[in-house]
């Protein structure tokens, strides 16, 4: 596939050139034997074509041969290489009179082109010259020396393909693809000069149009350096490269390059993956110096766009193996994750309560990639996360992040982060490091919350496995170290939780506006059945203690939990203290206090 425009230029231009240098072509039995044998001897491969030659004077002398078949070189004896309705060359009358061969037009009436790979991964597209032709061929082809020279001082003019096909099958793999409707106007004034065309072609339901040209279509076959343009646009894509290339080892090409599109998610689609609907993976755009040697492709000095996102860099695409590699290293000015958040919380809305929904990562299958990624700035959402540097890996199914450090709300942020499909669950592992970040605005920002603030550590590690995104909230277990300092407690007062005392009244945080400051928070969090638990929260003031005990569900956001409050009486010394005890329920966004009933009652049952 990777040769196909110009092994379909080849054909074409040795069919014309054979026809064109057939020296007595009014004899058409003569131009019939000559034709056949010296394509055959080009190319190794048998040549029939049923009829006789068909012969016009005028307006130009022409050449109209039926049913033209080029065959498949295999000993086994495949499809044939190259068929074709009807083949017509049109000569200029005036030059062929005083004895120069000087080709107007070559109609190619239905062409069918059959590329193929057996199974023992031989394709049928090589060029097999000299050895690979009949002795009678070559013998024959020796007897007429003056035909290289005259094919090489041939006129070829003009090339109309009409209502093309391809097709390319291989047996190793099963693929089967096939271009149609190919229509083009090629033109080729001299085998030795440029060679330039427009056309169309369908492909997988959609029409490309495409212009480019060659300027040494003969070197670049030979495997020397050649100037290429190329220019295809369609619903899906438009693309264009400007360059050179050669054929020495495969195709190389190298030049500027550019690809746009409307929607990556299309041309995925168009291209084979499986990828649904959505709002993200839309308009792109990668541009920069295109280094090509085969089927990798590489990118310097490249800029790429993506829903709105900006990044320089270089990219590497490896089109070899089952699903494609991508390597690049990329630097963003703002990166805004919002969309792709926006676009998951949308499709669990969409399918029904988050914890029914199955988890679906359908990228995680298109593609292999190792990028590495820096950008001043990183979006999600309301959150605000300052100058980053991450690595993104995803094989076989495997996705692993890593972040180095990033600034995050005055301190640092590490993490690394795992996930796997595998049977029909996924298996997630991280890791977070944070310090000295300010708390109130990160809880603000990432959740919402908006009852603590402070200077804030905290060292994470969770691990779960669930087809749900309710089972694997379930499933998670791990750690988290907390440490808060300087910090205050929003929407209650130190008096108020004091009153609790008297058994009666609510402390809510939703509608308080008074603030507890203190030294420090301390406490360990523990995740487990979809909960996370603690014993330990210890807050501590000048002139109180706070201790707090309780769980949180993971699926409800529900708070049970227990405390202590260890206050100065009021209008007393420090020395003085008083104990209040107290719950807390509500939703870990919006918690109230209220009086521990039972330990009152079994405090004045004491007393």
């Amino acid at each position: 596939m990777k040769r196909l425009i110009i092994f379909v230029l080849v054909v074409v231009g040795l069919i014309g050139a054979a026809i064109a240098a057939a020296p007595f072509i009014a004899a058409t039995d003569l131009a019939k034997q000559r034709i056949a044998a010296q394509i055959e001897n080009w190319t190794g491969r048998p040549v029939t074509f049923s009829g006789q030659p068909k012969v016009k004077l005028f307006p130009f002398l022409s050449l109209t041969i039926e049913d033209a078949k080029i065959g498949d070189a295999s000993a086994t004896g495949g499809k044939p290489l190259l068929t074709m309705d009807k083949l017509t060359s049109k000569l200029r009358l005036l030059p062929f009179l005083i004895g120069r061969v000087d080709v107007a037009e070559f109609q190619l009436v239905h062409p069918h082109l059959q590329l193929s790979v057996d199974a023992q991964g031989e394709n049928n597209w090589q060029m097999r010259q000299g050895p690979g032709a009949s002795e009678a061929n070559r013998d024959q082809s020796s007897a007429s020396n003056d035909a290289p020279n005259q094919i090489a001082e041939t006129r070829l003019g003009r090339f109309k393909i009409i209502d093309g096909t391809v097709a390319y099958d291989n047996a190793q793999s099963g693929q089967h693809e096939e271009i149609s409707n190919v229509s083009a106007m090629l033109s080729w004034p001299e085998i030795g000069e440029a060679i330039s065309g427009t056309g169309e072609f369908a492909w997988r339901g959609e029409i490309v149009e495409f212009n480019g040209s060659v300027s040494r279509p003969l070197s670049l076959i030979a495997g020397d350096l050649s100037a290429v343009r190329v220019a295809i646009a369609s619903q899906p894509v438009r693309a264009s490269f400007t360059g050179t290339a050669n054929s020495l080892a495969g195709v190389q090409i190298e030049g500027a390059t550019t690809v746009t599109t409307p929607s990556v998610r299309r041309v995925a689609r168009w291209l084979g993956a499986r990828i649904g609907e959505g709002s993200i993976l839309g308009a792109g755009l990668i541009e920069g110096k295109l280094n090509g040697i085969g089927a990798s492709f590489s990118f310097s000095d490249a800029r790429i766009e993506l829903d709105g996102n900006s990044a320089e860099g270089a990219v590497t695409i490896d089109l070899a193996g089952q699903r494609p590699k991508v390597q690049g290293t990329l630097a963003l000015e703002s990166f805004d994750l919002t969309a792709y958040l926006e676009t998951l919380q949308a499709s669990i809305a969409a399918v029904g309560p988050w914890p029914l929904v199955h988890i679906n990562l359908p990228f995680l299958g298109i593609a292999d990639a190792d990028v590495r990624l820096s950008a001043n700035q990183v979006l999600v959402g309301a959150a605000r996360i300052g100058a980053s540097a991450a690595s993104l890996t995803i094989n076989d199914g495997k996705l692993a992040v890593s972040v180095g450090e990033a600034q995050f709300h005055g301190g640092s942020l590490k993490a690394n982060a795992q996930v796997e499909m595998s049977e029909g669950a996924t298996t997630l592992s991280a890791s977070i490091s944070l310090e000295d970040a300010a708390a109130g605005t990160a809880l603000t920002d990432l959740a919402g919350l908006s009852f603590l603030d402070g200077n804030a550590t905290a060292k994470v590690k969770l691990s779960g496995r669930g087809a749900t995104w309710g089972a694997l909230a379930g499933t998670l277990v791990g750690t988290a170290n907390l440490n808060i300092s300087d910090g205050t407690l929003i929407g209650i007062e130190l008096r108020e939780i004091a009153g609790l005392s008297g058994g009666f009244g609510v402390v809510d945080s939703a509608t308080g506006t008074g603030t507890v400051p203190f030294k420090s928070l301390t406490g360990t969090l523990k995740f487990a059945d979809g909960m996370i638990e603690s014993s330990d929260i210890h807050a501590e003031g000048t002139t109180f203690a706070i201790d707090l005990g309780g769980q949180v569900s993971l699926i409800d956001a529900g708070v049970q939990a227990n405390g202590v409050l260890t206050a100065a009486k009021e209008e007393a010394t420090t020395e003085e203290w008083k104990v209040i005890p107290f719950v807390v329920g509500g939703s870990w966004n919006t918690p109230y206090l209220l009086p521990d009933y039972e330990r009152l009652i079994r405090r004045g049952a004491e007393n």
